[in-house]
């Protein structure tokens, strides 16, 4: 099987992308300025997680922008869709106080096979263990 081949200004590309579509997509379903910020703080914390692991363990910017591609776009393609109920169970949380919103079969069933999707095709296009 022929592995695709992707530079790192197109990863550096694809990146941006899914880290902007995921801003425009999430903040707006966020009932206060709290949650909008802490859905605005997930790229950057990820970043700050991938450049400490670059330092620790001597990763390369080829290796963590895919990486962190895959993680943001299985947050995103996994919520894709689902932005009323996203609201709705985000809104009833902050009107019972509570810490997280209950559980929905249908956003985890999702977030689940997103997140699966998005690893397989991560390793795909990094041609993991390969190399």
């Amino acid at each position: 099987m022929q592995f695709p081949h992707i530079g790192i200004e197109s990863w550096w590309t694809v990146s941006l992308v899914i880290t902007v579509a995921l801003w425009l997509y999430l903040i707006p379903l966020m009932p206060n300025r709290r949650y909008k910020l802490q859905i605005a703080a997930i790229p950057v914390v990820m970043a700050l997680f991938g450049v400490a692991s670059s330092l620790a363990k001597g990763m390369t910017l080829e290796q963590l922008l895919p990486m962190y591609t895959a993680a943001l776009g299985a947050i995103l393609f996994g919520l894709f869709g689902q932005g009323a109920k996203v609201r709705e169970l985000m809104a009833e949380m902050v009107e019972a106080g509570a810490d997280k919103p209950r559980s929905s079969t249908g956003i985890n069933v999702q977030l689940a096979v997103s997140c699966c999707v998005m690893l397989i095709l991560w390793g795909w296009l990094t041609h993991f263990g390969t190399r």
